[in-house]
């Protein structure tokens, strides 16, 4: 029986009952000399992704060394250290070694918790030591960059050993894609009703692999609008048609957000009049982005002359500026004509 030192379980509300109950990954360890390795990934009925992994990678034979199970939720992300009733972590002090106490798993947690851990940029040749210099790296050849706030003092090379298994890129996108891979219609329901910005991604990934559902889902996505990274609007508009981008664009009053997605539409083959209604025309950027891309293509209607005409009274010269110099190189109606030369001469000195 395996019990939990550690509190690191998250309330996960989804379940996988398709799924298969393992499957195989191949996962490369820098303090290994042979790689990849080949770990079985057991995936529980609480959805829950465990794969047993030996406790340190020791360069002497001196080192306690004992199976530990590492568990991972459906998104990839740890969510615990297993260790087997009756047996503990050792670190080694002052020439002796010692079971891990509470505040050691504690800051064992956060430490491979902790992505951005200078452990990511150890090998292991950065970890040898010589004979006389102890049984952990803390007091051999990484002391000079390894300090007490970056290890448990006295484990260091079961800080390295664990750290890059649980955030091992390989592990956590296989059991992301397994999970992906075997998401049911009823499990994706549930997930919208989940208010976290890693169900976001999580989703739109699953349907960049599955884009013919995705208009059946179309407003989950108009609902996080405002909650979408750069880099997942991009990747939404690549998969989403036009009147869904123009949808996404009314939901949005992100600035860039905006200018992502508008710089996006007017890229279609032919232009859109509906992003006319959609435009904030008190925003300078999105006046030019649409003047100039209106320009570069000489495009002008009644609908457009409709929209933009007005601006030339905008209290922000930038904005009827841009607009007086989109129009003035079209042949407009006699009406329309004494409204550009009547800005001109009242505004004359911003036109030089």
């Amino acid at each position: 029986m395996k019990i939990n030192f550690i509190l690191l379980f998250l309330f996960q509300p989804f379940l996988f009952f398709q799924s298969p109950s393992s499957f195989q990954v191949e996962a490369s360890h820098p303090g290994l000399k042979e790689n990849p390795q080949h770990l079985t990934i057991n995936i529980s009925e609480d959805n829950k992704y465990t794969t047993n992994v030996e406790s340190v990678i020791c360069f002497t034979n001196q080192c306690k060394i004992i199976t530990v199970t590492l568990e991972w939720d459906q998104f990839g992300d740890f969510s615990a250290l297993i260790i087997p009733k009756g047996q503990a972590l050792e670190k080694y002090v002052d020439g002796k070694a010692l079971d891990f106490d509470q505040e050691d798993y504690q800051k064992l947690n956060q430490i491979i918790r902790d992505p951005f851990s200078i452990l990511d940029g150890l090998t292991y040749n950065d970890l040898q030591l010589d004979e006389e210099e102890g049984l952990d790296g803390y007091s051999g050849a990484t002391k000079a960059f390894i300090t007490e706030k970056d290890v448990v003092v006295g484990a260091t090379l079961s800080c390295f050993t664990l750290w890059h298994w649980v955030n091992s890129r390989e592990i956590k996108s296989a059991i992301r894609q397994q999970s992906l891979s075997h998401l049911q219609k009823e499990e994706i329901e549930t997930l919208m009703n989940v208010d976290e910005e890693r169900v976001i991604s999580y989703l739109l990934e699953y349907f960049i692999s599955n884009p013919k559902e995705l208009e059946a889902n179309w407003v989950y996505f108009l609902g996080k609008a405002n909650d979408l990274y750069a880099s997942e609007i991009k990747e939404l508009l690549q998969i989403s048609d036009e009147e869904q981008q123009l949808q996404l664009l009314s939901m949005t009053f992100k600035k860039q957000s905006r200018q992502l997605m508008i710089g996006h539409i007017l890229e279609n083959p032919s232009f859109q009049e509906q992003l006319l209604e959609e435009l904030n025309y008190g925003d300078y950027q999105e006046v030019n982005m649409l003047t100039t891309h209106l320009s570069e293509n000489h495009l002008i209607n009644d609908a457009i002359i409709t929209k933009l005409l007005p601006l030339l009274d905008a209290e922000d010269i930038l904005i009827s500026r841009n607009v007086y110099w989109y129009l003035s190189d079209f042949q407009l109606s006699k009406e329309n004509e004494k409204r550009i030369n009547k800005f001109q001469r009242k505004k004359k000195k911003y036109l030089q």
